[in-house]
């Protein structure tokens, strides 16, 4: 479909909307790193026929 998509688009796009900006916002931005790196690496298992 011609989808240009990436672990670091994904992370943009994410931080751009959530607008993390204070100290508070530490453990949001691990999860959400976390969270990326799940989604572009380990769920890919998942979704493999096997």
């Amino acid at each position: 479909m011609g989808i240009h998509d990436s672990r670091e688009l994904a992370l943009q796009d994410w931080l751009g909307t959530a607008g993390f900006s204070r100290p508070e916002d530490y453990w949001p931005r691990q999860w959400v790193n976390a969270h990326v790196d799940f989604a572009a690496v380990d769920s890919r298992a998942w979704c493999t026929p096997g």
